[in-house]
């Protein structure tokens, strides 16, 4: 029988409460052989009052040797420093979104797994969903010709139970929070996209409205976000023999449509229920890999180019005109 793993989940905050730590519990063998990190020492108490878990350490440090692999849901700043620890110490890394803020640092992380033989994986969920893999088979079978554009919109008032208040204290907003996952998404279905345009309405503080219009070759996108109002959660790609509709968190369905504009919505078979269920997915995987039983479902390779493309975002970052001044 192989040995349980020791993981070791990095930061206490709303993530690991809300998804890693019910999830990982579940398993006893898991729960018995886990550690938690926290610097806020209260914090680290109080959940590990809730999850029965003994073992607790207000340090990072004090506990790389402890662990055989670390989930890391720590806020984005603090990932690359994190990760590297654990990775120079030959132990798996199951990482946040995003993996790190800048391109050159995710790389760095990438090669150093390579070299160490370990696994690093990051938790870009949505590229689990059936419906995102239905739209990539779709594309790369031309069913619906060559692609002409590609539209995300993603809104919806800010609610995240935020422990550590990041979210606010950063330069950084909702295009590193939920923009990583739609433009990993565009990456993996078309490539790396060019960078037109960026605007947003920060004033030097995180940003909760974005436009970023780009191309790929030929194809045109444009991702619109905001975390201001409730907008819609939709994604439209346009091709030169069809059109394919999506709901963002409907990810077990879709609809197609051929070019004399007739309409088809597709129902995927799906196992999962909600968004727990793909990240127990994910954790699930992340253990196969420690115990050397499975791969990575996402390879961290594949998910790093959206770093870049975000970096170049930022670079090009363009306050929306004030019509009213």
């Amino acid at each position: 029988m192989k040995t349980v793993p020791v993981i070791a989940v990095i930061g206490c905050g709303a993530v690991a409460d809300i998804y890693y730590l019910p999830i990982l519990v579940r398993r006893k063998e898991i729960r018995d052989r886990l550690v938690l990190v926290d610097s806020n020492k209260s914090r680290l108490v109080l959940i590990a009052e809730k999850y029965k878990i003994n073992k607790i350490y207000e340090n990072v440090k004090d506990v790389v040797e402890v662990a055989d692999a670390a989930i890391i849901a720590t806020p984005p700043a603090t990932h690359f420093s994190i990760s590297k620890q654990f990775l120079e110490a030959k132990k798996s890394v199951l990482c946040e979104k995003p993996l790190t803020e800048s391109f050159s640092q995710a790389k760095k992380l990438v090669s150093k797994a390579k070299i160490n033989k370990v696994h690093l994986l990051v938790n870009n969920t949505r590229r689990l969903y059936p419906s995102v893999f239905a739209v990539k088979k779709i594309l790369d079978t031309k069913q619906i010709g060559d692609v002409v554009s590609i539209e995300f919109s993603e809104g919806g008032e800010f609610r995240w139970p935020t422990v550590s208040g990041f979210y606010f204290t950063g330069k950084k907003g909702v295009l590193l929070d939920r923009g990583i996952h739609i433009i990993d998404i565009i990456c993996w279905w078309l490539g790396r996209p060019k960078v037109i345009s960026y605007i947003d309405d920060s004033f030097g503080g995180a940003e909760a409205k974005a436009d970023f219009s780009f191309r790929i070759g030929k194809i045109n996108g444009l991702v619109k976000l905001n975390l201001l109002l409730n907008s819609p959660n939709n994604f439209t790609v346009i091709g030169t023999k069809g059109k394919i509709r999506g709901d963002i968190h409907g990810f077990n369905r879709l609809s197609i449509s051929d070019d004399n504009g007739r309409e088809q919505t597709i129902n995927l078979p799906c196992a999962q229920q909600n968004y727990s269920d793909f990240v127990k997915l994910l954790l699930d995987n992340f253990i196969g890999t420690i115990l050397g039983d499975c791969l990575p479902l996402l390879p961290v390779e594949t998910c790093i180019e959206s770093i870049g493309v975000i970096e170049e975002c930022y670079r090009k970052r363009r306050r929306y005109e004030m019509e009213w001044v």
